[in-house]
């Protein structure tokens, strides 16, 4: 990614060694004699993605001991994805159930990757190193806003019913009663603001109608920082094995985006118009460029309940759902596998541009 981003700088370089040419014998701008210049700038921007992500859920779970070879089962860390979503459905056929669960991995990997750029601010430091060239240090501070994905969103409200409706009937077609099956969505609103700082050169044209004109060309780093979006989803059924045996277990996952630094490269230009003896208002826009690694994490925290008395059933299918409310029989609850804490389940790494219009006021001393 580094090289890319060298590529692009060089590239952009030898596309400014014109304008550079140019700038030397441009006439000179009001002020020309003051080399610091200080602006404090609001912008409005939009974000714009492009590239796909490639999603690796966890391989399915150990064996469990159940009855017999011929009802093998085995441990899964949710109902609501990969292998669990798959084995619940598996069964549900067997039995020749008609309900199934929706499960969120065709939508996980989208998470992250859609956003809407909210208004801005920043400042810049510019020093002139050249008599129409500004070398400027800059920080622009974007507050972006986003919910779920569309396509996210839908797939988890639809995991969420179609949790309820699974696990109602799979406990329908057996020995239990008193069964209550719930399951919650929540989709947290997420704010974070992208932090990009940048050096840059500004090459001043020559001015027309009292106005400047110039273009910008750097490089620089853009961090992330505040709440990343995320949704979580909880189901729990509770019922009793021939009226008798409790069984009480709770399925939690949580999804969640991750974006890194990464090098960004800028590309612009300005009108720039004097107001007053060392005041100025510019207007600038630019596009911030940069490849981008956005990452989902993967949450999951199963939980089965000890209960009294103890005991076990299996669906006697192929494969077959285990449930067990005590291990002291011997047996272990499909709905057993591993808990998983921020494990990447999807990764791109992408080209993002930030386009950004920046309306400003510089000082020149």
């Amino acid at each position: 990614m580094t090289k890319r981003i060298s590529g692009w700088i060089v590239a952009l370089l030898f596309a400014a060694a014109p304008a550079v040419a140019a700038a030397q014998t441009a006439t000179p701008s009001p002020n020309a004699g003051r080399r610091i210049e200080i602006e404090g700038y609001s912008s409005i921007g939009t974000l714009l993605s492009a590239g796909e992500a490639t999603l690796s859920l966890p391989s399915a779970g150990a064996p469990i001991t159940t009855s017999s070879p011929l009802f093998p089962s085995r441990r899964v860390s949710s109902w609501f994805f990969g292998d669990g979503a798959a084995l619940l459905n598996d069964v549900s056929a067997q039995l020749g159930l008609s309900a199934r669960i929706t499960p969120l991995d065709t939508a996980i990997a989208s998470l992250g990757r859609l956003g809407k750029a909210d208004n801005g601010m920043g400042g810049r430091l510019r020093v002139r190193t050249a008599p129409h060239v500004w070398t400027e240090l800059a920080i622009d501070i974007t507050g972006i806003t986003t919910g779920v994905p569309d396509d996210l969103l839908n797939t988890a409200l639809e995991t969420r019913a179609s949790y309820i409706e699974a696990m109602t009937a799979l406990f329908a077609s057996g020995p239990f009663s008193g069964t209550n099956v719930t399951a919650t969505a929540s989709f947290p609103k997420a704010r974070w603001r992208d932090v990009t700082t940048t050096l840059s050169a500004n090459v001043e044209l020559d001015r027309v109608a009292g106005i400047t004109p110039s273009i910008t060309l750097g490089a620089g780093m853009v961090t992330r920082t505040g709440a990343e979006p995320e949704m979580s989803l909880e189901g729990r059924y509770r019922t009793k094995i021939l009226g008798v045996v409790p069984i009480d277990e709770t399925d939690r996952v949580t999804v969640r985006s991750v974006a890194n630094a990464a090098p960004v490269v800028v590309i612009g230009g300005a009108l720039t118009r004097t107001l007053a003896d060392r005041l100025s208002f510019r207007l600038d826009a630019r596009m911030l460029a940069t490849n981008r690694t956005i990452a989902t994490n993967l949450d999951a925290s199963p939980l089965v309940a000890s209960g009294t008395p103890a005991d076990f059933i299996e669906s006697f299918t192929n494969p077959s759902i285990q449930f067990s409310n005590n291990a002291s029989t011997g047996r272990r609850s499909s709905l057993s596998g591993d808990t998983f804490d921020h494990l990447e389940v999807a990764r791109s790494t992408r080209l993002q541009a930030r386009v950004v219009v920046t309306f400003g006021i510089a000082l020149r001393f």
